[in-house]
């Protein structure tokens, strides 16, 4: 049979209850703390894969952009589901990405800007025939559209809501105007061999040959 000492005491009801409240309250916040990091670390690579989805898109419509006019690069898109090549579907990947894609003109007075041409801003101003005869120069030749916009949206689903990513990429009318180019006279008068080239829709294999494009929508 133990004895207590003189003079000794054991801990009353009230201290073991206030320990036992500070060891529940830490607890819980090392577990809130745990269970935040993995959330940002399963959001951070969601993030990661969407971005690197979105990259290859924007490198589809790059490539395509060298064998299409700008004025056939025109496509809207909700809700499409990734190739498997990209984003398997099987149970073991668990690939849920989804995305939005549009490409449409951008509405930018390029050459007024680069003329300093105040037209755009003041409608009563009266438009400068230099201006205006290279506009019709610049339109005659690469034509009306100049610039275009490509904006990707890859979204996935996080618990109850979905998170996104979201990209951008400016088109231009390289196409054309290395067709120009190619068309233009060496210096001094030489005639240089032409480049062969392909119609639009097609590109040229190891072989020489002009061979169709693969179409499909991305």
């Amino acid at each position: 049979m133990l004895y207590r000492k003189k003079g000794e005491r054991s801990f009353t009801l009230l201290e073991t209850i206030i320990a036992l409240g500070l060891m529940v309250t830490i607890l819980l916040e090392v577990a809130s703390v745990q269970g935040n990091a993995l959330n940002f670390s399963t959001y951070e690579r969601n993030l990661t894969q969407a971005t690197w989805l979105g990259k290859a898109l924007l490198a589809q419509i790059e490539y395509k952009a060298n064998f299409y006019p700008l004025s056939e690069m025109n496509m809207e898109l909700k809700e499409q589901e990734f190739k498997d090549d990209l984003c398997p579907k099987d149970s073991d990947f668990g690939c849920d990405f989804r995305y939005d894609l549009t490409i449409k003109e951008w509405k930018l007075p390029l050459i007024d800007i680069i003329l300093g041409n105040q037209s755009s801003e003041d409608e009563s101003a009266e438009p400068n025939p230099m201006t205006e005869m290279i506009k019709d120069q610049l339109k005659s030749t690469l034509g009306d559209e100049l610039l275009k916009v490509a904006h990707i949206k890859v979204t996935w689903p996080e618990g109850s809501k979905r998170n996104d990513v979201q990209l951008t990429y400016l088109l231009t009318n390289q196409l054309v105007l290395d067709q120009k180019i190619e068309q233009l006279s060496p210096p001094g008068g030489e005639k240089s061999q032409p480049t062969p080239t392909c119609a639009d829709g097609q590109v040229m294999d190891a072989d020489g040959k002009c061979v169709p494009i693969d179409s499909d929508n991305l």
